[in-house]
């Protein structure tokens, strides 16, 4: 799996940050319960395996004990949102307050924090998902104790862990010809994993299961960041099946009412203009070393008069500029940096040889090859690799990149039988093509 987040339902102004949820209904009880979690970690394990990695998540969404202090019914945990376990370490409390540390030993020995709105508090450290200090591995148990707590699971570039958006974003990509990212957000019931905020990219919301309300609001000035946001211009609850699409720069927040919810989010990471210009600019810039004549702030009017030669020069540089080549350059950026999708490739360089006259061979689905012809080279990018071969080759490379099977022996009238095994098995090594025998 990817890289695993959690975000929090609220985030005070205070340098920890904490976890938030709405307290149970039940009074404190001073003892802990006996009672046990309707759903223990082994009956747990036993009814989800084999289930994939969104069935596990429902299956936690799903679970429904007690809270092992008051008997109320619990959302997910073992403890209610009044009571929580006594193994938390609580922030320490501010030197000077008189009493703070009896209070805060009587809070822990009675198992309850709250804060001056009766909502119970959870301290977070540098690093909530592991429970090894400078460790980058998740921790299962911790990450669900946090969803138990209110907090929302983030998989982040889900797409490059998860074959079907794998799929999807990358064909998504070839379609726009920009960036595409997926991430997945599960959030339990009456819980907030993000204020209001804007994203620098397009949003395409999928509703996949449980349901979720949504407020778009308009494009906050610069001023207003951080404000209130106003009245949204959209308010809806998105079901599973429903989509919504957020353009870049408007405000939006979202919250689960009674039911938890798992959604995904497609972002456009698209390209600017900037990244057209900004290295033959800033090469243009660098140009500009000379330093400002002696008592050039005593005279504005002579300061003035020589930065309009200067910008004289700009502009001819400007005007210089190979834009062929800017265009190439970018083109090339995007396609680099989409990686090949290699599924069943070890099993494909161990029957590398077994290829022959008779083989099936076809395009691997999401393969990338943008071709470019020099003089007499023809050059095949293949993602984060390139292959350079004679340009007579071309007929035959686009003939294998029509989507259509094809036997080995087809490209008989464009290279002779060793020829075309060796074409065909360096295609299959680089991930372009694959043996569907």
């Amino acid at each position: 799996m990817g890289r695993v987040g959690a975000t929090r339902e609220s985030r005070p102004p205070t340098r920890t940050p904490i976890t938030r949820w709405t307290p149970c209904r039940g009074p404190p009880s001073p003892q802990p319960s006996t009672r046990a979690s309707h759903t223990t970690a082994a009956s747990f394990r036993t009814a989800t395996r084999g289930l994939s990695l969104i069935d596990h998540l429902i299956a936690a969404i799903d679970a429904d004990p007690t809270c092992r202090s008051c008997g109320q019914k619990a959302r997910g945990s073992t403890y209610c949102g009044f009571h929580v376990p006594p193994r938390r370490r609580w922030r320490p409390v501010p030197q000077g307050v008189p009493g703070g540390g009896e209070q805060r030993a009587r809070r822990q020995r009675d198992h309850h924090c709250l804060d001056a709105n009766h909502q119970a508090v959870l301290p977070i450290g540098p690093d909530p998902l592991s429970k090894k200090q400078n460790s980058d591995q998740a921790h299962p148990g911790h990450i669900l104790e946090l969803f138990d707590a209110g907090a929302t699971i983030v998989l982040q570039t889900l797409q490059d862990y998860w074959p079907p958006l794998t799929r999807f974003c990358r064909s998504l990509e070839f379609a726009l010809t920009h960036p595409v990212q997926a991430n997945a957000y599960i959030t339990p019931r009456s819980a907030q994993g993000l204020a209001v905020h804007t994203d620098d990219h397009d949003v395409f919301v999928l509703q996949t299961f449980g349901r979720k309300n949504w407020k778009v609001y308009g494009q906050p000035s610069s001023s207003d960041e951080g404000g209130d946001p106003g009245e949204p211009l959209i308010d809806v609850e998105l079901k599973p099946g429903d989509m919504l699409y957020i353009p870049r720069g408007f405000a939006h927040s979202a919250r689960t009412a009674d039911v938890p919810s798992a959604h995904i989010t497609i972002g456009i990471r698209a390209y600017q203009w900037r990244i057209v210009f900004e290295k033959a600019l800033t090469e243009i810039l660098d140009t500009l070393r000379e330093p400002l004549p002696v008592g050039f702030a005593d005279d504005p009017a002579e300061l003035a008069a020589q930065a309009v030669q200067q910008l004289g020069d700009l502009k001819r540089r400007l005007d210089s500029i190979d834009l062929d080549s800017l265009s190439a350059a970018v083109t090339r950026h995007f396609w680099a940096r989409r990686s090949p999708v290699l599924t069943g490739q070890l099993q494909q360089l161990i029957d590398l040889d077994d290829i022959s006259d008779g083989s099936t061979l076809r395009r691997r689905p999401q393969s990338v090859c943008n071709l470019r012809l020099e003089e007499d080279r023809l050059r095949a990018l293949l993602g984060d690799r390139e292959l350079t071969m004679p340009a007579r080759l071309e007929p035959a490379l686009r003939r294998v990149l029509d989507g259509e099977p094809f036997q080995v022996s087809d490209l008989a009238e464009y290279l002779d039988g060793p020829g075309r095994l060796v074409f065909a098995q360096r295609l299959v090594r680089e991930g372009l093509l694959e043996n569907a025998s």
